[in-house]
């Protein structure tokens, strides 16, 4: 006997949802490579201190679709992390191009596989660098899903409706049929949200706390939102 479900398709949103900086080793790495010295005690406080700058500087890259524009945000970042040392920060951005930094979040295999036995169909549509299909390889992850939009090859970014539109044409459902999964509350609540869409904020650790009218602690709680009577 088949489940009842809530909702048919479950899009994702990758940085800061999927995807986070959660391991050391990274950074621990790359500051054995920087030369001149640094205000950093640990790795863990470069990770937890790109993490901040991040959550404070998030709002000015709303509504970035353009590549280059992505690009250079994300440079300005580094730049902040080592600001008297250019060398520092270009081999961070150079590092975090081939998403040397990326690691999975905790609950996020487990629920993509968790949602694949159940055939649920999964899909992304992401604000993010054209590297992004890499990523999920890397990440052994991308065969999860039907589709993948990003924000940098299709010149659109959320909360843009169009690149929600985008997505719902290419589910094939109508919109009340979807759950949007992000971590921001303008790009992914509002603009799904725009569009006709539920979307369900997941706050991440080490970034400002937000409020949606649906939230999540852990991406394992969506089956009970997909499945309501059984969850």
């Amino acid at each position: 006997m088949s489940r009842k479900h809530r909702y048919h398709t479950v899009i994702f949103d990758v940085g800061g949802t999927l995807v986070g900086f959660e391991d050391d080793a990274p950074f621990a790495e790359f500051l054995s490579r920087v030369k001149k010295s640094h205000r950093f005690a640990s790795a863990a406080d470069l990770r937890l201190s790109m993490l901040r700058t991040l959550s404070l500087r998030r709002h000015e890259a709303v509504g970035l679709a353009d590549g280059d524009e992505i690009n250079n945000w994300w440079k300005t970042i580094f730049d902040d992390l080592f600001p008297d040392n250019s060398a520092a920060s270009l081999l961070m951005w150079d590092l975090f191009q081939h998403s040397y930094f990326d690691s999975l979040f905790p609950d996020t295999r487990p629920i993509l596989q968790r949602l694949q036995e159940l055939n649920v169909p999964m899909s992304i549509v992401s604000n993010y660098g054209e590297h992004l299909t890499y990523t999920l390889y890397k990440l052994n992850i991308y065969d999860f899903f039907d589709f993948v939009i990003v924000s940098s090859t299709e010149g659109v970014a959320k909360p843009d409706p169009k690149i929600f539109e985008m997505a719902i044409e290419k589910a094939g459902v109508s919109p009340n049929q979807i759950l949007y999964v992000g971590d921001n509350v303008t790009d992914d609540i509002e603009g799904a949200n725009n569009v006709g869409i539920d979307a369900v904020l997941i706050n991440r650790p080490g970034r400002k706390p937000s409020t949606a009218p649906m939230m999540l602690d852990s991406l394992l709680d969506i089956e009970a939102l997909v499945f309501p009577e059984e969850g």
